[in-house]
């Protein structure tokens, strides 16, 4: 797709600084996961924590490891196709200005809600009420 969209730049591997630089000069981010990849099932994508802390709207699939309290600010890819991921991507491109702020303020006020210490208390409940 660069060959045919001067837009898309291939950056390869970059280091930290210039991918923060990178990152919040972005509009949006895109985290496509399978579902149908088994360790998906098991794990959380922690690069969403990345792209939220950069406070911008994130296009993503909802994998079983990502909780449910995400959906509130996340923008969803209905399948795993190539036209959803295009779709939802054409979606958000096209939002308006206050529907843009609007994810905006939803994200900020998740991340300080959402702090490491309110995740580890939530994870040692869930140990603690696990039957082993």
């Amino acid at each position: 797709m660069a060959e045919i969209d001067s837009r898309i730049k291939i950056k390869g591997f970059v280091d930290s600084k210039e991918l923060n630089q990178l990152a919040s000069a972005t509009f949006a981010f895109v985290n496509p996961r399978p579902n149908s990849f088994l360790p998906n099932k098991l794990n959380y994508p922690s690069k969403l924590l990345h792209y939220l802390a950069f406070g911008k709207p994130v296009i993503s699939t909802f994998t079983d490891g990502v909780s449910p309290d995400y959906a509130e600010i996340l923008i969803p890819i209905r399948d795993e196709s190539d036209d959803a991921l295009c779709e939802a991507i054409d979606r958000t491109m096209k939002i308006d200005v206050n529907e843009y702020e609007a994810i905006r303020d939803r994200i900020e006020r998740f991340n300080k809600t959402h702090t490491w210490a309110y995740q580890v208390n939530r994870f040692v409940l869930w140990l603690k009420n696990e039957k082993i």
